[in-house]
């Protein structure tokens, strides 16, 4: 990345990517924990693809994401933001993994 493209992105902006960076992360985060926890051998088959197949495309959206694409982070900050905030309040609610809508 040159100079003169770094700056045409505010602090703001840097900030909110990073911000969704991480939300996007924590997620994954969650749908790891479902898929390789304590409780993950009673998992059917089905349902484990499903939790590997959004792993995947998590770490691809996470891959993909562009500082500039101001859209899309404010809506995985809006959408993930609220699951990660959801767990927050309360570590032992389960997090329903299948409100996520990948973009």
């Amino acid at each position: 990345m040159t100079t003169t493209a770094a700056a045409q992105w505010t602090r703001d902006d840097l900030l909110a990517y990073e911000v969704a960076v991480e939300c996007i992360g924590h997620v994954m985060a969650f749908v790891s924990a479902e898929l390789f926890g304590p409780s993950s051998a009673a998992l059917s088959e089905d349902r484990a693809d499903a939790l590997k197949g959004k792993l995947a495309d998590l770490a691809g959206e996470r891959q993909h994401l562009h500082v500039g694409d101001a859209e899309h982070i404010a809506a995985i900050r809006e959408q993930y933001g609220a699951i990660v905030r959801t767990f927050a309040q309360d570590m032992n609610r389960p997090v329903n993994l299948d409100a996520i809508v990948l973009r």
